[in-house]
C-alpha cells in the first residue's frame, strides 16, 4: 500500500503561515494524524489478506522538503495546542527525511509503528526520544488517537 501526499501547505503544513526565508514547518500533530490513519489501514486492510503476512515493513519518505534551499522544521511542542508552553523547533539537516520499521504481524501494534517510525523522524532534526509529543501516558512507546488529543478534563 502506498499513500501520497503534499508536504507543503496543503497537508502537512496545514494552517501555518508562510514566511520568508523559513522552510517549510511541518505540523507534527498533522503528520502523526496522517501515519497514524494509513498505518491502522494498513493494519485492517492485510487482516484480510490470506495467507496473513509474516511481518509488515513502514516506510516514511519526505522528499523535497524545502522552500528556496531553506530546508523544513519540526517542533517538539504539540501543535495543536492554542498557547505553546515548552519545546523547540529544529531544522531537518538535508531535504529528504526517511524512517522504516518492520514488525511480525502477530505483534501488529498500530501506535507503536507509528512510534517508531516518528522516533526515527525526530531523531534526524536532533530531539531525543523523549522530546517526541503525543506519546500515550500510559506506554511511552506508542502513539495513538487517543494520545493525540489533549484531555479538556480537570
Amino acid at each position: 500500500m502506498i499513500a501520497v501526499g503534499p508536504g507543503d501547505y496543503d497537508l502537512l503544513c496545514w494552517a501555518s503561515h508562510t514566511r520568508q526565508n523559513v522552510g517549510l514547518p511541518i505540523r507534527n500533530f498533522v503528520l502523526g494524524e496522517v501515519l497514524l490513519n494509513f498505518v491502522q489501514l494498513a493494519s485492517d486492510v492485510f487482516n484480510q489478506a490470506e495467507p496473513l503476512p509474516t511481518h509488515l515493513t513502514f516506510l516514511l519518505s519526505l522528499e523535497n522538503m524545502t522552500v528556496d534551499g531553506v530546508p523544513c522544521s519540526l517542533s517538539s511542542e504539540r501543535d495543536n495546542i492554542r498557547f505553546p508552553r515548552w519545546g523547540e523547533t529544529k531544522t531537518a539537516p538535508d531535504s529528504t527525511i526517511t524512517s522504516r520499521f518492520q514488525i511480525p504481524f502477530v505483534e501488529m501494534d498500530a501506535g507503536r509503528v507509528v512510534y517508531e517510525l516518528l522516533a526515527q523522524v525526530y531523531a534526524f532534526f536532533g530531539f531525543n526520544h523523549s522530546e517526541m509529543p503525543y506519546v500515550a501516558e500510559d506506554n511511552p512507546k506508542r502513539i495513538t488517537p487517543k494520545s493525540m488529543f489533549i484531555s479538556m478534563e480537570g
